[in-house]
């Protein structure tokens, strides 16, 4: 996949330092940025090879959804090339495995995963955006670290969608699909049910709907049949199991859309396995960048944008959870109200509040946004971090 594959450390310039993962079509590389020491996935994929349209489809499907895409739970696309037949997909890389890759999980780390995923469905479907096939393994580790925070990939299926306009094409993979996409229409709450299905199985290890042959499996989905059924069971709170009856429900318009999900109060109790919330100090100091942004030359807004662009997760980390904080919606994006709460201690006008923010948003060149990402908020606060260089 684009952002899978084994860490890979080099102090190479703009190198490529080995295989990820190959395929018949392309293969993944590591690659390593020139002279910033940084590694990334890179996907290449050799035109000429392929022999099935639908591939190349859905490939151009994946980068321009991907291009529109910025949260802190979604894989980011760096760049994208194409030369001599071939196209090169660079990445954030994500090595910490799927979620396969580390069960069992507590009740705690399931609550933390699923509300990433929800924040990061929610914000989708904000962009008119539906994944179509959330799974165990599109759901990746960024690191090693036992409290990684989780990406979702693979948007090769997903699909833009108009306002109340419903889908029709059987895709996904069968254990995480909805009813109503295997009666062939439906709508983004297909997503919503694939995170039932992926809840259940972080709190129990075990698939809600299973079964020897595919049409036992469709069966038990129709029916929306399942049980908490198993000793896993009995130590998971009633919040929990309320939050995949929600999710699993055969009727979409009965189903939990992603905004009512993510207020449920399974996921806004407070768990162990959450990383700290960021020191009094550092979301001072994040105010006082913010301020100070507005009144930066072009050329130095640039620089923070390259650095940014170069920063690899664990350094900018705290900058995530500053985000976190002043993004009270949980949604993936810091609306002007969220940003005015934030700083409100500082004492400005409704016009200058105002500029601070428009000069946020414009910071990576969207001049039409409402509202800022994840991505420019860590642009404007880079300087709060001295370990990283932007030599």
């Amino acid at each position: 996949d684009l952002s899978k594959g084994d860490s890979v450390r080099s102090d190479l310039n703009g190198s490529l330092l080995g295989s990820l993962e190959e395929g018949s079509d392309g293969n993944g590389k590591a690659a390593a940025a020139g002279g910033y020491q940084v590694i990334r996935a890179m996907k290449s994929i050799h035109l000429s090879r392929v022999t099935d349209p639908t591939f190349v489809l859905e490939l151009k499907n994946e980068i321009a959804i991907l291009k529109k895409l910025d949260h802190p739970h979604i894989v980011k696309a760096m760049e994208t090339y194409e030369h001599r037949n071939q196209i090169f997909i660079v990445m954030e890389l994500c090595h910490g495995g799927d979620l396969y890759s580390r069960d069992p999980y507590t009740e705690a780390e399931a609550a933390r995963i699923v509300t990433s995923v929800v924040s990061a469905i929610a914000y989708m479907h904000s962009k008119n955006i539906c994944h179509r096939d959330l799974k165990y393994e599109n759901i990746m580790f960024a690191n090693d670290d036992p409290k990684s925070e989780v990406k979702v990939i693979d948007f090769g299926l997903s699909m833009k969608f108009g306002t109340n306009k419903e889908m029709t094409e059987g895709v996904g993979t069968i254990y995480t699909m909805a009813p109503e996409v295997l009666k062939g229409k439906y709508t983004k709450q297909a997503d919503l049910w694939s995170i039932g299905v992926i809840a259940f199985m972080l709190l129990s290890s075990q698939m809600p709907f299973y079964g020897r042959k595919r049409r036992h499996i469709v069966e038990q989905i129709m029916k929306g049949k399942y049980e908490f059924k198993g000793r896993r069971w009995k130590r998971v709170s009633e919040q929990a199991k309320a939050f995949c009856e929600e999710l699993l429900i055969v009727d979409p318009e009965e189903r939990a859309d992603a905004e009512q999900a993510h207020s449920m109060a399974w996921l806004n109790r407070r768990h162990s396995a959450t990383v700290r919330n960021p020191y009094e100090q550092e979301i001072q100091s994040a105010n006082a960048s913010l301020l100070k942004y507005a009144k930066y030359a072009k050329i130095k807004k640039i620089a923070l944008m390259i650095c940014a662009h170069k920063s690899t997760t664990s350094e900018i980390g705290i900058l995530r959870k500053v985000f976190q904080k002043y993004d009270t919606k949980k949604d993936g994006i810091l609306s002007y109200e969220e940003f005015k709460a934030a700083i409100k201690d500082a004492g400005f006008s409704e016009d200058q509040y105002r500029n601070i923010f428009d000069a946020v948003v414009r910071c990576v060149g969207d001049e039409s946004s409402i509202s800022a990402s994840q991505q420019q908020c860590c642009i404007v606060s880079l300087p709060l971090i001295p370990k990283i260089s932007c030599s």
